[in-house]
C-alpha cells in the first residue's frame, strides 16, 4: 500500500500490487477482499478496482483474460500483476477525476441501475451503467460519422470501414480473434452504419468484460486494415447489398436518395457494393485501401466518439475501465463532420416537388405514400411537433382518415410520421396500403388525405389532445421495461451523438414543451406544392420508364396533374372525418398490488379453476405468476384455444384465420385507443386453434377482454366489407410469402413441410383462401368454440383471485359447450439414416441468391441431448462463420446453431445464403463439418472449460423484462412441455459434462447424425445442368423430390407432442407423461 496525496481533498488514493493470477482466481480474490474494512486503505468514497494485467510485453501475445494493460501505470512497473486502485491523481489521468463525474441521468421509475458519465482526457464522452444484477455485460462505441461522408468516388466507404474494423488489430492480429473470444465467453457482437453515426457493440458474460474491452478498444487504436482482408471483406459488403436487392424497403429508401438534388449530401449510395468499392475506383485509379485509411484517420477520432459500458462493477470501477482501455484512442481534434450538412442546399428543388412517382415493387404491394418535405426536426426533440401530426393523421379510431378510407373500400392500413430526418431535411409521410379500388381511384384517396389535413390546419392545435399525448409519453417512459444490457449500451452510445447525457434515455420518448406555433407551421407545409406522391403497384409496369441505378427499381417521375392539384388543394366537406376524442383507456390506477406471500416461486404455478368454473364450461388450464420482480403496473396474458375444427383441413384452418382477422378488424376503431394508451391485444388462428394475447397496463384490461370476448361470441356473420378487406390482406400476405420469401426462409419452409405435422405450404393456403366465400365464415365462431380447450398463462401486476376471475369470466363468455378429451395432434418426423438431399427452385425469378441448409439430427429431445448440441453449437458457431463467411466469402447470411424441438429431435442446423451454386456451398459445409469434428477431437480441457462456462452463462441469464420472462414461460405452455425454469436445470447439467463425455457424444451422435440438405436454387443458376451430374447425386443415400414427400411422411417414424389435458391441481388426478 503506497499512499498518495488526496486528489481532491479527502479522497485517498492507494495501489495494491499482487502477483499475476490465473483468471479463474480473480472472482474468488474479489470476494475475499469485499469484506475487508476499506477505511484501512481508503476513505469510504474510494473504490477498489480489480485489473488483471497481461504478463507478455509482445502486443501480439497479449491474449490473457481480464484486463490486458497496454501502457505503464505511474508508480507501478508494467511487468504483469493485479492492480487495485482506489483512484487516480489529476496529473496521472488528466481531468477525469471524481469531480468530473456526474450522475444526473433521467431514467424510468423501476430502473435500479446506477448511471454516471464523464469525458476522458482525449475528449471521448463516456457513460457507464452499473447493474449489480447484471448477468451479461456490454459495451458500445459510436463514432459521429456515417455514410453521408462517403467520398463520391468511393460510395459505401463508411460501411466498408465498419466491416473492416473487426478484422484484426496490431495487438490482436488474428482476424476472428475478437468474435472467437466473445464466443468463448458467452457473447456476441454487431455493428451498423447509419447516415451520421456508426455504432459498434457487444455483449459478454460479466467476468469477461475487461478482456473483451481490451480487444474492442484496439479497433479504435490500431486496426490493421490488411490488404488481404480488404479484398475479402469487400465481397461481404457486396453480398450484404445482394441480399437487399429484392427488399422493397431498401429499394424505396435508395430511390429517395437517388432522386434527391444531386448537390445535396443525401444523394448518395449508402451501403456500397463491388461496383463502388472495387470496379469504379479501379477504372478511375482510386486506391480504396488508401481511402479507407484516410477515412479512418480523419473521422475515427476520440472527440467524435461516445462510449457506453454496462457491467456489475460500480460506476467508479466502470469509469476506470473506460479510462484504462480507451485513453489511448487518438484525439485528432476532428471537426464535427455532420455540422452544416446540407446547409444552403435544397434537398428537393421546386422542380422536384409536386411530383408523382410510380414504382414497380418486388412484392405484391399496393401503396400510396404522401411524402411532405419539411425542415429537419432533430432540434425540436423537446416538443416533437411531427408527433402531433402523426397522432391525428395516423389515428385509426372513429372519425379517422383510415376509418373513412376503409368505409369506401379504398384502403386496408395506414401509418403517418417522420420517415427520414438527416442533413437538414425531413420527410413526413402518410403511408396507405390500398385495395384494388384504391389503386383505381387514387384521386379519391387524395381527397380524403388533404381534407383531413385541411381540417387539421383549420382546427388549430388542440391543447387537450397535446396534453393527453404528453401524459401517455411520460407514462410510457416512467413505466418502460428495461432493455437488455447490449441494447442499453448500443442505445446510449448512439443517443449521446444527438442528446446531452442527462436526457439520453428519455429524449426519444418524452414530450417537454408545448409549441403550438411549431405544429401550425408544419401544418402549413402539408400542401401539394411541397410533397411527392409515391405510388407502388405491380400494375404500373407499363408506365415506368426509368430504372434506379443501384437496386434496379423501375419507376416513373412526372409532375402532379394541374387539375388534380387544384382538386386536392380545395378538398373537404367529409362528415365522417373528425378529430380524436378523449381516450377512455388511459389508466386511472398505476399502483402495484401488494405481495401475496413472503416468498414466491420463480416459476408460474397452475391455478385451480374448479371453483371459478360453471358446470357447463369446458376445463381451463391456467398458469399464473404474480410479478414481484419488475415492479410495473402491467400484465401479460396469452390464451391458446385448442379447437379441433382448425385441424380438420387446410380450408377449416384458413376459415379460422379469416374469421380471427375479421374480429380484429371489427374491433379496430374501438381498440385503437387502448393500443395508444399502452394496452394491446391480438387474436390469430393456426392449425391448432386460436391464440388470444393481451399485454399492457392492467387498469383497463378487464374492459378490453370483455369487449374481445363479446365480439368473438357475437360475430356469427361477417359483413361483406369486412370480409373483402381481410381477404384482400390475407391473399396479399400469403402471395408475398409464397413467391417472395428470402431464399433461406424458403429452405426453412421446405424443411418444415417434410418434418412437421400438421404442415401446409404458403401456396396451399393461398389457393385455399382464394376459394373461400363470405358465407363459409358463418358460424365459424361456434365451430371453433363449441368444442375446445383453453390453456392460459398470465403474469404481472395482478393477484391470484383477480387472475382466476378474469380468465373465468372471459372463458365463460365464449359459451363453450363440450370439453376436449385431448389436444389436436402435432409432432416431428425422424429423418432417415444417412444423407438426404432435397432441391427446390426459388420462387422469385429476380432473386440472385440461393440457400443451403444442412440439418444434422443428433437424437431425441431430452435435457441431455439438448445440452450436448448446445455445447457443440457454442464451440463451433463462430468457427463456421469465420470459415464460410470471413475466409471463403460464400455469402453475407451465414449461421450455425442448434435446434431442439420439444417432443421431437435435437441437432445442429447450418445455413448459408449465397450467390454461388447451392451445391458448391453444400460441398463447403460438408468439408467444414469434417474439420469441425477433428477440431473437437483435439479440444483441450482449458478451451472446453471456457466454452462450457460460456453456455452456462447464457443459460443462467435472468429475464430483463416481464415480456422476456413471459416469453420463456409461454414457450413451455405453447409446446406443452410445462418445464418452467428448465434453463437453470440445463445449466446445472452442463456444469457436469466432461470433455471426454462431450467428445464421445460428438463422435457417436453428431459425426454419424442423420443428415439432410435443403437447397434453394435461384433461377439465374442452372439446376438442370447440375442435376445431370449423376456422380454428385451418388454422394447421397436418397434424393427426394416434392412428389416423394407424402410417401416419406406416411412411412416415417413420428414423435408426437403430449396431447393430454392437464387435470386441475385440486383434482389429484395423475398426469401420465409427467
Amino acid at each position: 500500500c503506497r499512499p498518495r496525496l488526496p486528489t481532491p481533498p479527502a479522497f485517498d488514493c492507494c495501489e495494491v500490487v499482487f502477483p499475476l493470477l490465473p483468471p479463474a482466481m480473480l472472482p474468488e480474490l474479489r470476494r475475499s477482499l469485499a469484506h475487508l474494512p476499506r477505511t484501512k486503505v481508503a476513505t469510504t468514497r474510494a473504490v477498489i478496482l480489480l485489473q488483471h494485467m497481461a504478463c507478455s510485453s509482445s502486443p501480439s501475445n497479449r491474449s490473457g483474460s481480464g484486463f490486458s494493460n497496454s501502457r505503464s501505470t505511474p508508480g507501478v512497473q508494467n511487468c504483469g500483476g493485479t492492480l487495485f486502485s482506489s483512484g487516480c491523481s489529476q496529473q496521472q489521468r488528466g481531468k477525469s477525476t471524481a469531480v468530473d463525474v456526474r450522475t444526473d441521468v433521467e431514467k424510468p421509475s423501476q430502473d435500479y441501475r446506477k448511471y454516471a458519465y464523464t469525458t476522458l482526457p482525449n475528449e471521448m464522452q463516456v457513460m457507464v451503467v452499473s447493474d449489480d444484477q447484471c448477468d451479461r455485460a456490454a459495451a458500445a462505441l459510436s463514432v459521429g460519422v456515417g455514410s453521408l461522408k462517403d467520398p463520391k468516388e468511393i460510395q459505401g466507404l463508411a460501411h466498408f470501414c465498419e466491416h473492416m474494423l473487426f478484422l484484426g488489430t496490431e495487438k490482436y492480429p488474428q482476424e476472428d480473434g475478437y468474435n472467437e473470444h466473445l464466443a468463448r465467453n458467452g457473447g456476441g457482437s454487431n455493428a451498423y452504419t447509419a447516415e451520421t453515426v456508426t455504432n459498434y457493440f457487444f455483449g459478454v458474460k460479466p467476468d469477461a468484460l475487461g478482456s473483451s474491452l481490451d480487444r474492442f478498444s484496439q479497433f479504435f487504436i490500431s486496426p490493421l486494415f490488411t490488404e488481404s482482408a480488404t479484398d475479402r471483406e469487400l465481397q461481404a459488403v457486396d453480398s450484404e447489398h445482394s441480399k437487399n436487392l429484392q427488399n422493397d424497403a431498401w429499394r424505396q429508401s435508395q430511390l429517395l436518395r437517388s432522386s434527391v438534388n444531386p448537390e445535396h449530401p443525401l444523394n448518395h449510395f449508402m451501403t456500397g457494393n463491388s461496383e463502388t468499392l472495387r470496379d469504379q475506383p479501379a477504372r478511375e485509379g482510386v486506391d480504396v485501401r488508401a481511402g479507407l485509411l484516410k477515412f479512418h484517420n480523419e473521422y475515427y477520432s476520440a472527440n467524435l466518439m461516445k462510449l457506453a459500458l454496462v457491467g456489475r462493477e460500480s460506476p467508479d470501477e466502470l469509469l476506470e475501465m473506460a479510462r484504462h482501455f480507451f485513453a489511448d484512442v487518438p484525439n485528432r481534434n476532428a471537426p464535427d463532420p455532420n455540422a452544416g450538412l446540407g446547409d444552403g442546399i435544397e434537398a428537393f428543388t421546386p422542380e422536384q416537388r409536386g411530383r408523382v412517382l410510380h414504382i414497380v415493387p418486388v412484392n405484391d404491394i399496393k401503396m400510396a405514400s404522401f411524402q411532405f418535405i419539411i425542415p429537419g426536426q432533430k432540434d425540436e426533440w423537446k416538443s416533437k411537433p411531427t408527433n402531433y401530426l402523426g397522432h391525428i393523421l395516423g389515428h385509426e379510431g372513429t372519425g379517422s382518415l383510415l376509418a373513412a378510407l376503409k368505409k369506401r373500400g379504398l384502403a386496408t392500413e395506414l401509418s403517418a410520421g417522420t420517415s427520414h430526418d438527416e442533413a437538414g431535411v425531413a420527410i413526413f409521410a402518410v403511408n396507405i396500403m390500398l385495395t384494388e379500388a384504391g389503386v383505381a381511384d387514387i384521386d379519391s384517396v387524395g381527397d380524403l388525405v388533404f381534407a383531413q389535413i385541411r381540417q387539421l390546419r383549420e382546427a388549430g392545435v388542440d391543447e387537450r389532445l397535446w396534453h393527453e399525448m404528453k401524459v401517455l409519453s411520460d407514462m410510457g417512459f416512467k413505466f418502460a421495461a428495461l432493455p437488455d444490457s447490449q441494447s442499453t449500451a448500443s442505445n446510449i452510445a448512439h443517443g449521446l451523438q444527438e442528446f446531452e447525457p442527462p436526457v439520453v434515455l428519455s429524449a426519444y420518448s418524452k414530450l417537454w414543451e408545448y409549441k403550438p406555433e411549431k405544429i401550425q407551421q408544419l401544418c402549413e407545409l402539408l400542401t401539394c406544392d411541397n410533397f411527392r406522391l409515391l405510388l407502388k403497384c405491380k400494375s404500373y409496369a407499363d408506365v415506368c420508364d426509368q430504372q434506379e441505378r443501384w437496386y434496379g427499381t423501375r419507376f416513373s417521375d412526372k409532375p402532379l396533374d394541374a387539375a388534380l392539384r387544384s382538386r386536392w388543394e380545395t378538398a373537404g366537406g367529409f362528415d365522417d372525418l373528425s378529430m380524436p376524442t378523449p381516450n377512455p383507456f388511459i389508466p386511472d390506477r398505476l399502483d402495484m398490488k401488494p405481495p401475496e406471500a413472503p416468498t414466491q416461486s420463480p416459476n408460474p404455478e397452475q391455478l385451480s379453476m374448479i371453483a371459478s368454473r360453471s358446470p357447463s364450461k369446458a376445463p381451463t388450464t391456467v398458469f399464473f405468476r404474480k410479478d414481484e420482480t419488475f415492479g410495473l403496473p402491467k400484465v401479460t396474458c396469452a390464451m391458446q384455444i385448442y379447437a379441433p375444427f382448425c385441424s380438420e383441413s387446410t380450408e377449416s384452418r384458413m376459415i379460422g384465420e379469416l374469421w380471427c382477422m375479421a374480429v380484429q378488424e371489427e374491433l379496430n376503431e374501438f381498440s385503437y385507443d387502448s393500443k395508444v394508451a399502452g394496452l394491446n391485444y391480438s387474436i390469430s388462428s393456426a392449425s391448432m386453434g386460436m391464440l388470444v394475447n393481451f399485454s399492457g397496463y392492467n387498469d383497463k384490461l378487464e374492459v378490453l377482454m370483455q369487449a374481445v370476448a363479446d365480439k368473438m361470441v357475437a360475430m356469427s356473420e361477417v359483413s361483406e366489407s369486412t370480409f373483402n378487406l381481410v381477404k384482400t390482406i390475407a391473399e396479399r400476405n400469403l402471395l408475398n410469402s409464397a413467391t417472395r420469401s428470402t431464399p433461406y426462409h424458403q429452405a426453412f419452409a421446405a424443411e418444415q413441410l417434410w418434418l412437421r405435422t400438421p404442415a401446409c405450404s404458403f401456396q396451399e393456403r393461398l389457393d385455399t383462401v382464394r376459394g373461400i366465400t363470405r358465407e363459409q365464415l358463418n358460424d365459424a365462431n361456434r365451430k371453433m368454440l363449441d368444442k375446445c380447450h383453453v390453456e392460459c398463462l398470465l403474469q404481472g401486476n395482478i393477484t391470484t383471485q383477480e387472475s382466476k376471475a378474469l380468465i373465468a369470466n372471459f372463458v365463460d363468455h365464449l359459451k363453450v359447450k363440450e370439453p376436449l378429451e385431448s389436444i389436436p395432434p402435432a409432432g416431428y418426423l425422424q429423418m432417415p439414416l444417412g444423407w438426404t438431399l432435397l432441391e427446390r427452385p426459388g420462387t422469385n425469378a429476380e432473386e440472385t441468391n440461393g440457400a443451403t441448409i444442412v440439418r444434422l439430427e443428433a437424437g431425441d429431445y431430452s435435457k441431455e441431448n439438448k445440452c450436448m448440441v448446445g455445447l457443440a453449437s457454442q464451440v463451433l458457431s463462430q468457427k463456421f462463420f469465420d470459415e464460410l463467411r470471413t475466409k471463403q466469402q460464400l455469402g453475407y447470411i451465414v449461421s450455425a446453431g442448434h435446434f431442439a424441438d420439444p417432443f421431437g429431435f435435437v441437432g445442429l442446423r447450418l445455413l448459408v445464403q449465397s450467390e454461388k451454386s447451392p451445391r458448391e456451398v453444400l460441398d463447403s459445409i460438408q468439408n467444414w463439418t469434417t474439420d469441425a469434428w477433428e477440431f473437437i477431437d483435439g479440444l483441450k480441457d482449458e478451451d472446453f472449460e471456457e466454452y462450457r462456462a460460456a453456455l452456462v452463462s447464457q443459460l443462467t441469464e435472468r429475464p430483463k423484462s416481464l415480456r422476456e420472462e413471459f416469453g420463456w414461460n409461454w414457450a413451455e405452455v405453447a409446446t406443452r412441455n410445462f418445464e418452467f425454469g428448465n434453463r437453470f436445470v440445463e445449466a446445472d447439467y452442463v456444469k457436469t459434462v466432461s470433455l471426454a463425455q462431450f467428445k464421445t457424444y460428438v463422435k457417436e451422435n453428431l459425426k454419424t447424425a442423420r443428415a439432410a440438405a435443403f437447397l434453394i436454387w435461384p433461377e439465374c443458376l442452372s439446376k438442370d445442368d447440375a442435376a445431370a451430374n449423376d456422380d454428385y447425386l451418388k454422394k447421397f443415400d436418397r434424393v427426394l423430390s416434392k412428389e416423394d414427400l407424402p410417401a416419406q411422411r406416411e412411412a416415417g417414424s413420428w414423435k408426437m407432442r403430449n396431447s393430454e389435458i392437464l387435470p386441475d391441481p385440486s383434482s389429484n388426478t395423475p398426469i401420465s407423461h409427467l
